[in-house]
């Protein structure tokens, strides 16, 4: 029987060497997750009104200048000012007169039913609790609010298309070396964008950001998974996820300090600078190196390993000459059929009366999802706990059609036109997303595919054989069968 990469993995087993990878691989989703919800910070919903330069040298406060300026109207069924025209009036009057006075001014028979109106031309915002936002930077209101829903939707088309070709590129050119070179652009665009002066500009940053971020992000899941058994991969798996909602509890915390959108996105972009670590310390992939061919320094990397997790050296002829042999089948899949994790993406499109709370409530719900999942798939595998959990999400989706007040915020978006769509949405997509999981393979404590012909015997081995992916005979290939000891006592003096 031929070795495969998942037997020498196996003969290292778990060590300082596996979880160093880990621990340095899963730092990206710290970052990551602040990004991916940082629009609930850098263009939160502020109120705002008509900019009146002339109310503004009377000192008056806000509410006067809205009894005198704004017509009355309701939002959120609640009675409110105008948010978009204003009252049209002789304002450089009334600039030397207290409120008081600008009202027994006001000409007999001027109330608010027989005054004109008019569109703003610039606006006032709310600073009580955020100085300035993406909003207020660019007047993202009065007929723009689709602008402001763009900074998000072209941050998830970087994260949609970033997914498929970081796999590809992952398997041309290496996990490492596109690790780093993405990062070093996440980190360029990343401050650029906290200087941003013009929109336009802002949303190329962060198209850019989310397609170098995600691939960082991949490709740090690629080496972490590749570089762990199959009986590690499960947990190192689910936990990866882990950073990324501390990630989303730490935003909160940092935005709560820092009110002013240009210094926050800094304040988020200028610590990534420590992951440079990460391209100095993380080796390539071994399992990589083998598939492209470059068994020396796959040889090297797993004596290291050896190494660290105080097992003795390989002989180094046997593992050469083991490597080139796994070498001799076709090309490795593209990294995107591997199984990794994704940026994720929560609905934050209404904030409660304290949004900070809100935010660090909603990392906190993330964690039971990453933790209390692990003795489910150790126990059960992945697939039916997958498939039971998309049911009871869409069960819990629909049960939201018989609670039309909890769809409110669900309402701003396809729920405009019935309050039953988004529900009907995504718990249809659920059930659909379950119905599809289980015509996949189980893939619990099963060594990674690296080949067409591996992903082509796991419907052989489904039902046989789950501890070992049939790989082609040494027959077939040319090559002996006889297998050396994976270690070697003769070894002791091999190179590290």
């Amino acid at each position: 029987m031929t070795t495969s990469f998942e037997d020498v993995l196996a003969k290292l087993e778990s060590g300082p060497w596996n979880w160093l990878i880990f621990l340095l691989c899963s730092l990206w989703g710290l970052f990551g997750g602040m990004q991916t919800v940082a629009t609930a910070f850098l263009s939160p919903v502020t109120d705002h009104w008509c900019h009146i330069p002339e109310l503004h040298v009377a000192n008056w406060t806000k509410e006067q200048i809205w009894n005198y300026s704004l017509p009355r109207t309701t939002l959120g069924g609640e009675p409110h000012h105008a948010q978009c025209e204003m009252y049209v009036r002789n304002y450089s009057l009334v600039t030397k007169l207290t409120w008081e006075e600008a009202f027994l001014a006001a000409p007999e028979g001027e109330g608010e039913g027989g005054l004109q109106r008019r569109p703003c031309t610039s606006w006032d915002y709310d600073t009580e609790v955020f100085q300035t936002t993406l909003i207020s930077e660019w007047d993202l209101v009065c007929g723009k609010e689709g602008l402001k829903s763009l900074i998000q939707s072209i941050f998830m088309v970087g994260v949609f298309f970033g997914a498929p070709l970081g796999g590809y590129f992952a398997d041309r050119y290496g996990r490492k070396k596109l690790m780093t070179g993405s990062l070093w652009v996440f980190i360029l665009v990343s401050i650029t964008g906290s200087f941003s002066p013009y929109y336009q500009l802002f949303l190329l940053c962060r198209f850019l950001m989310a397609f170098t971020g995600n691939i960082v992000y991949q490709t740090s899941y690629i080496i972490a998974v590749e570089s762990c058994t199959a009986r590690q991969r499960a947990v190192v798996g689910i936990l990866f996820s882990v950073p990324f909602a501390l990630g989303v509890m730490a935003l909160p915390v940092v935005a709560f300090h820092v009110r002013q959108w240009h210094l926050l996105h800094l304040a988020m972009s200028v610590p990534v600078i420590v992951l440079i670590v990460n391209t100095i310390l993380l080796p390539e992939s071994p399992r990589w190196l083998v598939l492209t061919g470059r068994w020396s320094e796959a040889e090297k990397e797993l004596q290291r390993a050896a190494r660290w997790n105080g097992r003795k050296p390989f002989d180094s002829s046997w593992l050469l000459a083991t490597l080139k042999e796994m070498q001799t089948f076709p090309p490795s899949l593209p990294s995107t059929l591997r199984p990794h994790d994704s940026l994720h993406s929560l609905p934050f499109s209404s904030f409660s009366a304290d949004p900070f709370l809100y935010m660090f409530l909603a990392g906190l719900m993330e964690l039971p999802s990453y933790t209390l999942t692990i003795p489910f798939v150790v126990k059960f595998g992945r697939k039916a706990p997958l498939v039971a959990f998309f049911v009871l999400c869409a069960l819990g989706t629909l049960v939201l059609m018989v609670l039309p007040g909890v769809l409110i915020a669900r309402e701003r978006g396809c729920g405009v036109y019935h309050w039953a769509i988004p529900s009907t949405i995504f718990g249809s997509l659920s059930l659909v997303a379950a119905l599809l999981t289980c015509l996949l393979p189980e893939t619990n404590n099963r060594p990674l595919p690296d080949t067409i012909a591996d992903v082509e015997a796991f419907s052989v081995s489904h039902t046989s054989n789950r501890g070992q992916i049939p790989r082609p005979s040494a027959a077939s290939t040319g090559e002996g069968e006889d297998e050396e000891p994976c270690i070697s006592p003769t070894s002791a003096t091999s190179s590290v």
